[in-house]
């Protein structure tokens, strides 16, 4: 699966470079949350189902698995800047770099660039960041989701946990679909870069996580091994 992000992520590069050779490169994007959400509810699913999942563990995990990266990647794209680009524009670009460490880029370019090909959020060093921002976002939330539904309520009746926990999943992927349909027309630039309309792809990806994990121990994996995180 992470090979999938891969080609995902090499679909969205060269339909950049090259949008003749690759039309439909951009759904790399959508791909790319699905598969984000499997991964990373497959993990949360099999530390709850073995009774050792800890929250503080979680976050811990992912800042050290991204934070590094994202700090020199942030502080090379400012210093590059600072060669390149005017020196008011390179104070927009340090302001948007700490924006993209607080893991809300997606909001700074809402209110400060437009939509995503218009020729002032292009010219954004950072304008890529904004699914970063979305990604996690999401697994912000989606842990305490999880765990909520796997608290000690359908203990005793394992099957009836996840297929609640299931229907909370799509229940709350049909809610945000219909919202980004609603807001395409309604409000585009939000629609696009925002969680709500966004987080369908990354919930798909997680209701199919817990069809394969079900949350519950009581009941039989249907994949042999946890994804990694």
């Amino acid at each position: 699966l992470d090979g999938l992000r891969a080609v995902a992520i090499l679909g969205v590069l060269v339909f950049h470079i090259l949008p003749g050779a690759l039309p439909g490169g951009f759904t790399g994007v959508d791909v790319f949350f699905v598969l984000s959400g499997y991964l990373i509810a497959s993990v949360i699913l099999h530390d709850l189902r073995a009774r050792r999942f800890s929250m503080r563990e979680f976050y811990l995990r992912r800042i050290q698995r991204l934070l590094p990266n994202a700090v020199v990647m942030v502080f090379a794209t400012v210093g590059l800047a600072t060669v390149v680009f005017l020196p008011s524009f390179v104070a927009q670009v340090a302001e948007h770099g700490l924006w993209t460490l607080a893991n809300l880029s997606n909001f700074f370019i809402v209110h400060h660039f437009g939509g995503y090909w218009q020729d002032v959020a292009t010219a954004s060093p950072l304008l890529h960041t904004w699914s970063l921002a979305v990604e996690e976002q999401f697994y912000l939330l989606l842990p305490v989701t999880l765990w909520l539904l796997a608290r000690p309520a359908l203990l005793r009746r394992p099957r009836a946990q996840s297929h609640a926990t299931l229907a909370v999943l799509c229940g709350l992927a049909a809610a945000s679909y219909f919202l980004a349909l609603y807001g395409t027309f309604a409000n585009p630039v939000p629609t696009f870069y925002l969680l709500p309309a966004r987080a369908w792809e990354p919930l798909l990806g997680a209701a199919l996580a817990v069809w394969r994990v079900p949350v519950a121990a009581g009941l039989p994996l249907r994949d042999s091994a946890p994804a990694s995180s």
